[in-house]
């Protein structure tokens, strides 16, 4: 008897370590710790992604969408007086700040540019992250906008990092779109979890990301497994652009290639040497602005 009540505690303990574990990590996920808004701006001013000038155009422009989940999605629109405009998504814990690194890029393309924040970051609203599961929705919204308010002719979307997951998984549900540029996005979400367990906390880390999932559905209806870009990747018709950092130790190369090769046609693929997880831009923009250009043209997108 001694020995079965033993047994039966160390049960117990394990199953509670186990879910302590497991809760934690679900909070990792889908509460992850967001930089302060006011910082990312400055930092993206002393980093030389934007000028004084167009922050001043980005204050003058910014506004709020209607997300279908009730809160508010932070916005701002750059006009460039065309008819063709691209959405940037920003990558985990940032804000829209981080897509000011494209702003002089696209714009010189002669691209509009839309810029804004994921729910649960920068100034929108929303109480947690799945990683494009609820985001590509707001997305819609955004991209719903521009149809109703601008003379847009060619839309398409850019994403970076987790904003890149979630422009793929966007374009898989909205067929008025032209284009997608996903810069190192993850393939899989349960999948980059398990490596990211084992490389920011401990070898064999990755068994509570099952029950993690578990945890994070009955918080806020969101299984891992419902992000999964590389499962919606031979759905989207438009022509998608796959880059990534040679050097990406966050998220593996491997996803964009392994989504590149899944997608039948319509494809292309950047993998810039020396450039860590979403420093493409960064380590050859020559390159970057120069496989834009291609991809643009081989499409009919630029002429």
């Amino acid at each position: 008897m001694l020995i079965l009540n033993t047994a039966i505690l160390v049960l117990i303990i394990i199953f509670i370590v186990y879910t302590a574990f497991s809760y934690f990590f679900s909070n990792v996920v889908t509460k992850p710790k967001i930089s302060d808004y006011l910082y990312t701006m400055d930092y993206a001013v002393e980093n030389g992604d934007v000028s004084e000038k167009e922050i001043s155009e980005y204050l003058k422009n910014e506004f709020f969408v209607d997300s279908p989940y009730g809160y508010k999605i932070h916005c701002s629109f750059f006009y460039n007086n065309s008819d063709k405009t691209v959405v940037c998504s920003h990558g985990i814990t940032w804000s829209l700040a981080g897509s000011l690194k494209y702003l002089k890029i696209f714009k010189d393309l002669g691209f509009n540019v839309m810029i804004y924040d994921h729910r649960n970051h920068g100034l929108s609203g929303g109480k947690n992250t799945t990683f494009g599961y609820y985001e590509k929705n707001d997305l819609k919204t955004v991209v719903d906008w521009i149809y109703e308010n601008t003379d847009s002719e060619i839309v398409g979307v850019h994403g970076e990092s987790m904003g890149g997951g979630t422009v793929i998984q966007y374009s898989a549900i909205d067929k008025r779109i032209d284009f997608c540029i996903a810069d190192c996005p993850f393939s899989d979400l349960k999948k980059l979890l398990k490596i990211r367990a084992k490389n920011d906390f401990f070898k064999g880390a990755g068994i509570f990301i099952d029950f993690s999932s578990f945890i994070s559905f009955i918080k806020t209806g969101f299984f891992f497994s419902y992000s999964s870009p590389l499962k919606v990747i031979k759905n989207i018709d438009i022509p998608v652009l796959f880059v990534h950092g040679l050097e990406d130790r966050y998220i593996p190369c491997e996803m964009s290639i392994e989504m590149y090769r899944e997608k039948p046609d319509k494809k292309d693929i950047l993998l810039v040497e020396n450039a860590k997880h979403a420093g493409s831009l960064y380590s050859d923009k020559k390159l970057y602005t120069e496989k834009l250009i291609s991809f643009f043209k081989k499409y009919g997108i630029l002429k």
